[in-house]
């Protein structure tokens, strides 16, 4: 350091900042997979993401239908709740009536979603599973898109505008964090949009399906009972 100072701090600079960016990509890692809310689950969460079909010609991967979801995931032994959600968050417009809309990140969940995941709930309720079976216009809000919207956390019995349809909002929960990639949305909606993409509509749709375990030693069971359903 005394006979070459620029050469020595450049050197020890250097160092630091290898050290420091090794540090930031284990804590990025680690952010994937510890345990953060509202997913405290992580630890026994298995997700049923796409489907792959292959023939003569060629093969393809989607995520699945919501009928075919249900074949590969409804009643397995070892799992105390499976959820079906929308797999991807997609750009909505929301509003009150007649004010200019705002955009926001919506989601497709059912009832189980909220008994999976332990979202704070400022105001009001989760959905019932009588209103994903019936798909009514009611949604969940995040309390930033409830003051952005309506300048109050207390939206609970408020009209919102979601792409130019009128839903009632049920309940209000706590702003989710990006980095919580499973549960992640602004507005959350009673439904899976059932899509289908060209002849493979029985398999590929928005679907991926949430599986809470009782004990990660189970998996491999798990894992086979699915593969034998396929």
């Amino acid at each position: 350091m005394k006979q070459q100072p620029v050469i020595g701090g450049i050197t020890v600079i250097g160092t630091a900042l290898s050290i420091l960016l090794i540090m930031v990509v284990m804590m990025a890692y680690e952010l994937q997979i510890m345990p953060l809310s509202p997913e405290n689950c992580r630890d026994r969460l298995l997700i049923g993401r796409a489907v792959c079909v292959q023939s003569d010609d060629g093969q393809s991967a989607s995520p699945m239908s919501v009928s075919y979801a249900h074949t590969l995931y409804d009643s397995l032994p070892h799992v105390e709740a499976v959820s079906y959600v929308e797999q991807y968050q997609s750009n909505v417009e929301v509003s009150k009536l007649d004010d200019f809309p705002i955009d926001a990140y919506k989601r497709g969940v059912d009832d189980v979603f909220w008994r999976i995941f332990d979202f704070t709930f400022l105001y009001g309720r989760p959905f019932n599973e009588a209103e994903v079976a019936s798909e009514l216009n009611v949604a969940i809000i995040t309390e930033k898109i409830a003051r952005e919207v309506f300048g109050t956390a207390d939206a609970v019995g408020k009209e919102v505008i979601i792409n130019a349809v009128p839903h009632n909002v049920v309940g209000v929960v706590k702003d989710v964090s990006t980095l919580a990639n499973n549960s992640y949305a602004q507005v959350f909606l009673p439904s899976v949009p059932p899509t289908s993409w060209g002849g493979m509509g029985d398999f590929f749709g928005t679907c991926e399906a949430l599986l809470l375990v009782d004990d990660m030693d189970n998996v491999d069971e798990i894992r086979a009972a699915v593969k034998n359903r396929i």
